[in-house]
C-alpha cells in the first residue's frame, strides 16, 4: 500500500513532507489494524469538498481523500487524514445509514488515537531528526480538542442517558461533530488501554446490512463476525451505550 500526494495547493508545504507525515499516520492505524489497506491511497488537496473520503474510486482503484489542510500544519494534516483512512480500513462503502454516526465517531476517535500516538513515536524517531520537538506539537492538538469544553458532557447527566436523548438525532445527522467528538473522547481511553479493539473494527461493516439497522442491531452483527478473541472487548465498549430501551 502507498500513498500518493498530488502536488497541487498545499501552500508551503512540499510534497515529499507531507508524503512523510501522512504515511506516519498510516504506519500507526496499520500496525493496529494489524494489515495494510486494499488498496493505495491519492491524497489531494480541496477547501471546498475536503476532508472526506470519496466514494469513486480513481483509474487504479485507488482509495481518493482530499484534506483541506495546508502549509506546514503537520498536525491538521494528521489529524484529517487519520480520520479519512479510518473510514477506508472501517469499510466505509457497507452499513446501515442509522448506524453511520458510529464510524464518524470512531474515526474521530482515530484521530485523537494516531496523534497521541504519533506523538510518542516522534520522540524516538521523527521522519526528520529536526521534527523531533515537533512531537509535543502533535499531542497538544489532540489534547487541546480533547480539553473544549463543547465536547464536556453536561453535569449531572450520566453518559447513557445523554446517549439515548440524542441517539435519533445521530440516526437522522452522521455529522453532528460536538456529539461525535464527546462520544469518542469517552471511548478513547477503552482504545488505548486495548488496542486490539482497532483490529476488531477492521471487521466493521461486514456483514449484510439494512437501512433500518440500528445501533444495538449493527452491534449484534459486528459480534457475529468478529474472532472469539476479540468478543470480550468489544462487549465492553458496547456496554458503555447501555441497553435498548
Amino acid at each position: 500500500m502507498s500513498i500518493e500526494v498530488t502536488p497541487l495547493n498545499w501552500g508551503e508545504a512540499q510534497v515529499v513532507d507531507l508524503k512523510k507525515v501522512l504515511e506516519s499516520v498510516v504506519s500507526i492505524i496499520d500496525k493496529y489494524f494489524e494489515s495494510n489497506a486494499d488498496s493505495d491511497v491519492i491524497v489531494t488537496h480541496s477547501e471546498d469538498y475536503g476532508p472526506r473520503v470519496l466514494d469513486e474510486r480513481a483509474t487504479n482503484g485507488e482509495y481518493q481523500v482530499l484534506l483541506s489542510s495546508k502549509d506546514r500544519s503537520w498536525a491538521q494534516h494528521s489529524y484529517q487524514f487519520a480520520h479519512e483512512y479510518c473510514h477506508i480500513r472501517t469499510n466505509y462503502m457497507s452499513g446501515s445509514v442509522k448506524t453511520k454516526w458510529f464510524e464518524e465517531t470512531i474515526c474521530e476517535l482515530a484521530s485523537l488515537f494516531t496523534l497521541r500516538r504519533m506523538s510518542e513515536v516522534w520522540k524516538v524517531s521523527p521522519p526528520y531528526e529536526n521534527w523531533r520537538d515537533y512531537s509535543t506539537a502533535l499531542s497538544k492538538y489532540a489534547d487541546n480538542r480533547i480539553g473544549d469544553d463543547k465536547y464536556k458532557m453536561p453535569n449531572g447527566v450520566e453518559f447513557q442517558d445523554w446517549f439515548r436523548a440524542n441517539l435519533n438525532h445521530l440516526e437522522n445527522d452522521q455529522y453532528i461533530r460536538e456529539i461525535n467528538t464527546t462520544i469518542a473522547i469517552k471511548l478513547l481511553p477503552m482504545f488505548e488501554e486495548n488496542p486490539k479493539l482497532w483490529l476488531a473494527m477492521s471487521y466493521f461493516n461486514k456483514w449484510i446490512a439494512s437501512d433500518s439497522d440500528d445501533i444495538y442491531q449493527c452491534f449484534d452483527s459486528w459480534l457475529s463476525v468478529i474472532p472469539f478473541e476479540l468478543k470480550p472487548a468489544v462487549i465492553s465498549l458496547v456496554d458503555v451505550f447501555g441497553p435498548k430501551t
